[in-house]
């Protein structure tokens, strides 16, 4: 009985892991330390990482959809490009992904992140296990990202700790990335600290925090790992759904 036969690709197809939380809650950092604990295994598997902000619609497209206010909302994103991501994943283990730039504030034009058959793919974002009104919305198709995971981690905390976690990044970014000319918010890098926390607390209660109860948080309950976090980033307790 040949591969083919049974509809099984002949080699091993990626073990994909999602990584889900809300903004400045730690996910890439979780990610990277996770691809690199992965990588030191004895057989040294190939681990690549995928971050969903480079399904974001691109800000030109957000702009003209008068969507700049909800970025990061599921329907900022460009849902079927992203299943279609996931999808030649899980068919060839070869994909392309967009490139995000933080600084930029938008998707670079012309880059691509290629993903060549790795063992293992971490697969991170704000918006991946997120099913239901959302993202009809942003006009999903059949799938959802969720089908092609094998294990989903969702990263958890208080909420009043998270907005501190961002408001704490956003200064300290305001002193580093910002003070680049090409960074989106260059124009911050000089504020008053009382302007500069200022509007970052207005981002947070008008998009960031209204994303994270109304779309991320409802989707922590489809995750097999719950990973809580306490003020001090510390982990206090774990769920496991299955194993």
């Amino acid at each position: 009985m040949t591969d083919d036969f049974v509809g099984r690709p002949s080699w091993p197809r990626p073990y994909v892991v999602a990584i889900a939380g809300s903004v400045a809650v730690g996910k890439s950092t979780v990610a990277r330390l996770l691809r690199a604990l992965l990588s030191r295994w004895p057989d040294h598997p190939k681990v690549d990482l995928v971050t969903t902000d480079g399904f974001l619609f691109p800000t030109r497209e957000l702009e003209a959809r008068g969507l700049m206010a909800r970025k990061g909302f599921p329907e900022s994103y460009d849902v079927k490009r992203m299943i279609g991501f996931l999808a030649d994943i899980r068919a060839t283990g070869r994909a392309t992904s967009p490139v995000y730039s933080h600084q930029a504030y938008d998707i670079l034009p012309g880059e691509e992140h290629v993903v060549d058959r790795p063992d293992i793919l971490i697969f991170e974002g704000l918006n991946v296990l997120q099913i239901g009104a959302g993202m009809e919305r942003a006009n999903a198709p059949v799938f959802t990202a969720s089908d092609f995971f094998d294990i989903s981690i969702y990263i958890d905390a208080a909420e009043e700790n998270i907005e501190r976690w961002y408001l704490e990044r956003f200064m300290l970014l305001q002193r580093t990335a910002f003070q680049n000319p090409a960074s989106y918010f260059h124009h911050m890098a000089h504020a008053p600290f009382d302007e500069a926390r200022a509007f970052a607390l207005q981002l947070w209660e008008r998009i960031n925090g209204p994303n994270l109860r109304d779309n991320i948080e409802p989707s922590r309950s489809r995750a097999d790992v719950i990973l809580h976090k306490q003020a001090d980033h510390g982990v206090d307790w774990l769920k496991l759904r299955r194993l």
